[in-house]
């Protein structure tokens, strides 16, 4: 995957508080005159943790009007979408978890031409998009595997949660199929080939690791990946190319003991086989 990673210096941004679901629309675009624009062309909405505001960068601030709001962008990288591409997610929560990220709208003459999404990336997040991973088709094909695999998707309340976690909200492991073990940290690498390569992907709660967890599946030596669980989110999910085992990490604690990992299957008996990837749906 090419991901546009994009370094921002700091900027300003004056306009006004708006709600949630206020688009920035033709008439936004007339409406918002304020002095000292940069681009006139360019309305930016901000989404803050506490507040939205729709506002256009300026050169330098003499005194904010009545009505209107100061902010400043921070210098930084930003990871950057076309907003139509991760429409999937615009009606969760989860952009909240992030603090703030903005939409980006580019008028031409008064006629919206695109818009952008910016969202503040961390370190971690920049090396998650250097990882090997499979393409976008073979990782959905698989994706689709696993759960067909590992998860119930036929008792109702498990479609209650499943039609949730495609909303958005929950976590897959709610719908895995009975049978799993609670385990701890130590039996998840019980039987493992440590240098045995295997995929892995997530459930992710800001828009980046969101997109990526459910987008792509990665993968690495399992050793590896076990030595740096703590750069991908907690909710992971981990198994190889058998599809004969899985183990997942969840963010929770699940007995009195506080181990948090769940496991379908035993890796150790589990045999390699590359044709299962290419089996028909």
């Amino acid at each position: 995957m090419t991901l546009q990673i994009k370094r921002m210096d700091s900027i300003k941004i004056v306009g006004v508080l708006c709600d949630k679901k206020t688009e920035v629309d033709q008439y936004c675009y007339q409406q918002l005159s304020i002095n000292n624009t940069v681009d006139n062309d360019t309305v930016y909405k901000i989404h803050d943790e506490y507040y939205y505001m729709i506002g256009k960068q300026v050169s330098h601030v003499d005194g904010v009007e009545q009505g209107l709001k100061e902010i400043t962008i921070p210098t930084g990288e930003y990871a950057v979408f076309p907003k139509e591409q991760i429409s999937e997610i615009e009606q969760t929560d989860s952009y909240a978890t992030i603090g703030y990220w903005f939409e980006v709208h580019h008028f031409q003459e008064g006629i919206k031409k695109r818009v952008d999404l910016y969202v503040p990336i961390k370190d971690y997040e920049l090396r998650i998009n250097l990882l090997p991973s499979l393409s976008r088709e073979e990782s959905l094909r698989l994706r689709k595997k696993y759960i067909r695999t590992f998860c119930n998707l036929e008792e109702q309340k498990k479609k209650s949660y499943y039609q949730d976690y495609l909303q958005g909200y929950g976590y897959l492991w709610d719908v895995l199929k009975s049978g799993f073990a609670v385990v701890c940290f130590e039996d998840v690498k019980y039987g493992m080939d440590l240098n045995q390569e295997v995929f892995f992907f997530w459930d992710g709660t800001s828009p980046f690791t969101y997109t990526m967890g459910r987008t792509y599946i990665f993968k690495m030596p399992f050793q590896e990946l076990m030595n740096k669980l703590t750069d991908f989110p907690s909710d992971l999910y981990i198994f190889d190319s058998s599809l004969d085992w899985t183990v997942v990490s969840t963010h929770e604690t699940l007995n009195e003991e506080g181990w948090n990992w769940l496991k379908i299957g035993d890796a150790k008996n589990a045999k390699f086989n590359i044709d299962r990837l290419n089996r028909p749906e």
